[in-house]
């Protein structure tokens, strides 16, 4: 009697978690997946016709160049984001969250309004360009892919600070007294000790920071001027664009740009899992 109560529970506990994550799946298969599918669906519009053109020149260098531009800037990105958290993380616990809210507290602000800050900022009577052009350095700082890789990896720097900090903050420092002890110099221990440690963190910041990257067109439409074209840019003015927008294109550049992210999520699930599994090994 008392085991048949206690199935009786379960199953009405089972049935109310079922119920209750109805709601949520609900909203996501009507504002996710049904959007996704007609967009797939678009893109079909003259079989496939729309993606065999999005795979050919000029199209391809785009999407090429789309790739190597979110690449570049998740790297630049790392290169940024780690010295940032290693910073926190060795600040006692105290002031840990202090400071890390010092790094993170400007990103609150609207991200329109912060690339427009980096415009004002960039652009031939800026501050920064009088300022560089003071100690002899010419040129044009917007409609440059270099504009576009500063504003990218200052907009996505959060998502890669927050993992490294979070895998940092449970290193065991040991383990760097036992490399110093053993005669490692500073670089050695950061990359025999702390880079193997931080790892998955790095991986699950690089996809955080590449899979928006991929799509963004607010920043190259911004500080590139027009002059900067990637995927998102393409796709945006497909869709808006007021010449001649060709939605069921557009459709197709936003399904090979799905068929990209799904690609580097995939590498990504994989080789964290690798990595977590052979952490759990060891």
């Amino acid at each position: 009697m008392k085991a048949r109560t206690q199935k009786h529970t379960a199953v009405s506990a089972s049935r109310k978690v079922s119920f209750l994550a109805l709601a949520p799946l609900a909203w996501l298969g009507a504002f996710l997946v049904v959007p996704l599918g007609l967009i797939l669906i678009t893109g079909f519009d003259s079989g496939l016709h729309h993606y065999a053109r999005a795979l050919q020149p000029p199209f391809s260098s785009v999407i090429w160049s789309s790739v190597v531009l979110a690449v570049a800037s998740s790297v630049f990105c790392l290169g940024v984001a780690f010295p940032v958290a290693w910073f926190v993380v060795t600040r006692t616990p105290r002031w840990r969250a202090p400071w890390l809210a010092v790094f993170l507290t400007p990103f609150l602000l609207n991200f329109l309004v912060r690339i427009y800050a980096w415009f004002v900022l960039l652009r031939p009577e800026g501050a920064l360009a009088r300022g560089l052009g003071t100690l002899g350095f010419q040129g044009l700082l917007t409609s440059s892919q270099s504009a576009v890789v500063l504003g990218l990896v200052y907009s996505y720097m959060p998502f890669l600070i927050l993992p490294l900090y979070a895998v940092l903050e449970k290193l065991d420092w040991r383990q760097l007294e036992a490399a110093r002890d053993l005669g490692a110099n500073a670089w050695q221990q950061a990359w025999h000790v702390v880079v193997p440690h931080a790892r998955p963190g790095i991986l699950a910041g690089l996809v955080l920071v590449f899979v928006p990257m991929m799509g963004e067109y607010c920043v190259p439409r911004m500080l590139g001027g027009g002059m900067i074209s990637t995927l998102g840019t393409q796709i945006e003015s497909q869709f808006l664009g007021s010449v001649k927008p060709n939605w069921p294109f557009g459709a197709a550049l936003a399904g090979v740009l799905m068929i990209i992210v799904g690609a580097a999520l995939t590498l990504g699930f994989k080789f964290g899992k690798g990595l977590l599994g052979g952490r759990d090994d060891a």
